[in-house]
């Protein structure tokens, strides 16, 4: 058939017009796309039509938490729009006293509906509008479903509520029907619990202090929030185990550890709507990051208002239209930004002042929110034991008695005792020190410029431009990093330099700075003690992923010390300072180290396809596949999801779960802008799930709730 480029136009344009009017006369006869169980939905019932009703709530489709408006009728979701109450949405936003009624008909400023409709006025982006589509989803799962098939074949039945709880608590010969597992038998929550005799049974007999048997319970979560994370720890905890545990390690946490190790927090923003230039490393505000839609909103004023953005990132998005652009070489991040520190350092750019304020008494008297620790003395004798520590727990050199001082005596500290620039050591009791500015110094003088820009492939005329910029706005300048410069090998040390640039200037919390925000509500707290109850017994031990504790202080360490013998390596790594490590999860449970693991829990995650490293090879030769389909490794697998995902296909039961807009939780806000926020999530419909005998919808939380009760 011939066609020309026009015909072919004309032609696609009709075709594409009658598949809309297709659609639309046929709209009752696609169930499960405008609603569910043939259950017809009309998508254009606007606010004020009869029937229609306006519940709010909050997103869950990123972790952002923006708040929303659902548009209701009859039980069903209409539409989702973003809520004027909330500072993510609308800026200014309306006054908690003013109500629902005017919030619904809010278009910018005013109330009136006459008025065009204002930008940024109670958005909610594209993301968050398709919340919907998650509800309504048709691969949702509405029963509960058991495995009939070999682990991982994706093969389930439905099974009554009652059967659920029956066989995931009192174990048994439960798969005796599948080839090979026919005398398997599997332990329940009943058998591991042992009435609660096995809260003070070793899991492990050789080190008793790796914990009892009830930590072969682990219940891990993936997009758990405020209230769902909680209701999962109390559970776990209640049973005895210390194994709940989140997924920051395949999120963001090199990010948070190196936040955390320069500042109290493990996450600071730009106080974008007073900051004068702002440095982004590894973040894209108009694709992702918290809250997307108000740093994109944001950032677009900025560039329009003379306002400067710079994008340091490899590659170069939607964000470049907006705002400046330096390729940099992929985890060249922290050679780019300690090419900064040598050329501010070395030109005295920094905020002497401030970094020579050695305490926070000094730094109130001072006008100063906070202080650093610039000016402390550090160990430099490279031969004594404690080298590269701090001396005595603080001592400086008083910048004007120009004696070695207690940090708490001193208001003002000398950051180069010996001569700026100098690394000349000063001697305290006997032991040669330097000044942490003087060690942060000679790690950035250790290198020079052509080698910072050979490691992160910008020009040092860039960065170097960058950094007399960076420093030409006195406090209103911030450099900001997340997960694109963060969530690599050398993601820690790339987060820390950049933290460094705001250190140096002395802009952390300060108007136009880097801010912390405000504080939540401490809903956990009151008016109940949610994290207790009568008779609590906090659990004990070490967890599967050894993070939080120190091996070191373990009895397998000082056994194995025994008769100078060497106890490392460990058989797997231990994470003192670290949370949330997934990929250890699987590697105590594979290796089972330090116990076996006897039942897995799973909610709402999804490992097999968001774990790093399981790309670029067959899916049944990966590592998390190979350890879950191994029935000694982990005997019960229980998954709660609202659809069959990749992990959760190999999930010996799949509970099914409420979407965000079926449930409760309550989300603190981040510190995009400085005041309190805590978001509520509500129910905007009920839970289309099935329903339990006494009329509860079936839910994670209901789940465990009735477990608890046998």
């Amino acid at each position: 058939m011939n066609m020309n480029r026009r015909d072919f136009l004309k032609y696609l344009t009709f075709g594409v017009c009658a598949a809309g009017v297709g659609v639309g006369a046929t709209q009752q006869e696609l169930p499960r796309y405008f609603g569910y169980d043939g259950k017809l939905i009309y998508p254009g019932r606007v606010e004020n039509w009869p029937g229609v009703e306006v519940k709010f709530s909050t997103c869950k489709q990123c972790h952002s938490d923006c708040a929303l408006m659902a548009r209701v009728y009859r039980g069903t979701i209409l539409k989702l729009d973003g809520s004027p109450y909330d500072i993510h949405d609308t800026e200014p936003q309306i006054r908690y006293s003013d109500s629902p009624k005017e919030a619904i008909m809010y278009v910018g400023s005013t109330f009136s509906t006459s008025k065009p409709y204002a930008n940024g006025s109670h958005s909610l982006c594209a993301r968050g509008q398709a919340g919907r589509q998650t509800v309504y989803d048709p691969y949702r799962i509405y029963k509960p479903l058991k495995r009939v098939g070999p682990r991982g074949s994706k093969k389930f039945k439905t099974i009554s509520y009652e059967q659920l709880l029956d066989e995931i608590y009192n174990g048994g010969y439960l798969f005796k029907d599948v080839p090979g597992e026919e005398n398997r038998f599997v332990e329940g929550f009943k058998q591991l619990w042992n009435d609660g005799k096995n809260r003070s049974v070793p899991a492990n007999e050789e080190y008793p202090d790796f914990g009892p048997k009830t930590n072969q319970f682990v219940a891990y979560w993936g997009r758990a929030e405020g209230g769902q994370n909680n209701f999962i720890t109390r559970f776990a905890n209640a049973f005895g185990s210390v194994n709940s545990l989140p997924h920051v390690a395949v999120c963001e946490l090199t990010h948070h550890v190196a936040t955390h190790s320069v500042v109290p927090s493990n996450m600071l923003k730009p106080d974008q709507p007073n900051c004068e230039l702002v440095l982004v490393f590894g973040s894209n505000y108009y694709q992702a990051n918290f809250p997307m839609q108000t740093l994109a909103r944001r950032s677009a004023e900025d560039t329009s208002s003379g306002k400067k953005v710079v994008y340091i990132d490899p590659t170069g998005g939607n964000q470049i239209a907006h705002a400046d652009f330096v390729p940099i070489k992929p985890g060249g991040d922290g050679a780019f930004a300690m090419g900064m520190i040598r050329w501010i350092i070395e030109n005295k750019r920094y905020n002497e002042k401030y970094l020579e304020i050695p305490n926070f008494d000094a730094a109130i008297k001072q006008g100063e929110p906070n202080f650093s620790n610039s000016s402390y003395l550090v160990i430099a004798d490279k031969s004594n034991p404690n080298y590269g520590a701090f001396v005595d727990k603080g001592m400086v050199i008083d910048k004007q008695s120009g004696s070695p001082t207690k940090v708490s005596d001193c208001t003002r500290a000398n950051l180069w005792p010996t001569g700026f620039l100098s690394l000349e050591p000063v001697t305290v009791n006997g032991v040669q020190c330097i000044t942490a500015m003087q060690y942060l110094w000679q790690e950035v003088s250790s290198h020079n410029y052509d080698e910072y820009q050979k490691e992160c492939g910008i020009s040092k005329e860039t960065f170097i431009k960058l950094a007399d910029e960076f420093t030409s706005h006195g406090r209103k300048a911030v450099a900001d990093i997340y997960r694109g410069a963060a969530m690599h090998a050398n993601g820690y040390y790339n987060a820390r330099a950049v933290m460094l640039l705001n250190v140096l200037i002395g802009n952390i919390d300060w108007k136009g700075g880097y801010i912390n925000g405000a504080p939540s509500a401490n809903y956990m707290g009151g008016p109940y003690d949610l994290s207790k109850w009568p008779n609590f017994v906090a659990p004990k031990g070490v967890k599967i992923s050894r993070e939080g504790s120190f091996y070191e202080k373990t009895s397998e360490y000082k056994k194995r010390s025994e008769n100078g013998g060497n106890p490392f390596p460990a058989e797997r790594p231990w994470f003192p300072f670290g949370f949330g490590i997934w990929h250890e999860i699987w590697g105590g449970t594979y290796f089972q180290y330090p116990y076996p693991v006897k039942i897995l829990f799973q909610h709402m995650a999804n490992p097999a396809w968001a774990q790093p490293g399981m790309g670029g090879a067959d899916d049944e030769s990966l590592m998390w596949i190979r350890m879950i389909k191994d029935l000694n490794k982990v005997p019960l697998f229980i998954a709660s999801d609202i659809v069959i995902a990749e992990s959760s296909s190999y999930a010996d039961y799949i509970i099914p779960d409420a979407t965000y807009l079926e449930t409760w939780g309550m989300l603190p806000g981040f510190p995009t802008y400085p005041t309190s926020r805590i978001s509520v999530r509500q129910p905007v419909i009920e839970p289309i799930t099935e329903k339990t005998k006494d009329g509860k919808p079936i839910t994670m939380e209901n789940f465990l709730i009735d477990l608890a009760i046998k």
